[in-house]
């Protein structure tokens, strides 16, 4: 199946809210371990679908060497960042003040990975949305994952200007659609007029809202 990476990461992430549900405090190291079984299985399904060139949902997903590469790039680095993350997480090292929750931190990852990995493979308007969304709504959340005013502070702000990103990004993609009548990235670049104002608008609102939202600044 092509999403079974992105449906991996998404079935670890709620096997470790599960899990952080049931098991007993001297065992939640063990969350940790299935985010890593989980990042793991992700890697290799993703290795072993390469270098293969296929799609799904009316061609909305596609699976190409690049698209798996990226997936790959993803998967490996939050394996990398939940290893790093697990000495104080767990305990065996300095943790700050009002840091803790390992389950949520971990589905919140992982969560957030899945979003990235979908977004590599989307090749619609709609489907760039919502994998867009689902990468960077979680990270609303880590923000304000510190006990603190400060850290409060800084994820209502990131939540009020992510607001304000989705909604240049929207509007941007609808003039885009309007322009075209297409959400498909192939029937946009073959009826786009570049030369309208209203494509350069477009432009503009998209980079923004994409911009914000992948912190490319």
């Amino acid at each position: 199946m092509l999403m079974a990476p992105e449906l991996v990461v998404i079935l670890s992430a709620f096997l470790v809210l599960i899990a952080d549900l049931v098991i007993s405090e001297k065992r939640r190291y063990l969350l940790a371990v299935i985010a890593l079984i989980g990042l793991g299985f992700a890697c290799a399904f993703t290795i072993a679908m390469m270098p293969g060139v296929s799609s799904m949902l009316g061609g909305r997903f596609v699976v190409n060497p690049a698209a798996l590469w990226f997936k790959l790039l993803f998967a490996g680095s939050a394996l990398l960042t939940v290893a790093m993350s697990m000495d104080a997480m767990d305990g065996r090292s300095a943790v700050p003040a009002g840091l803790g929750a390992r389950g949520e931190y971990y589905m919140i990852l992982l969560l957030t990975v899945s979003g990235m990995m979908f977004l590599a493979s989307a090749t619609d308007l709609v489907t760039l949305y919502v994998s867009l969304e689902l990468a960077t709504i979680p990270l609303f959340i880590l923000t304000a994952w510190k006990r603190d005013a400060l850290s409060g502070e800084a994820g209502l702000k990131y939540v009020v200007m992510g607001a304000l990103a989705s909604a240049l990004l929207i509007y941007g993609l609808g003039i885009l659609y309007g322009l075209t009548g297409h959400t498909d990235f192939q029937g946009i670049s073959k009826t786009l007029n570049a030369s309208s104002p209203a494509f350069w608008l477009a432009v503009a609102l998209i980079t923004a809202g994409v911009g914000f939202k992948m912190t490319i600044v």
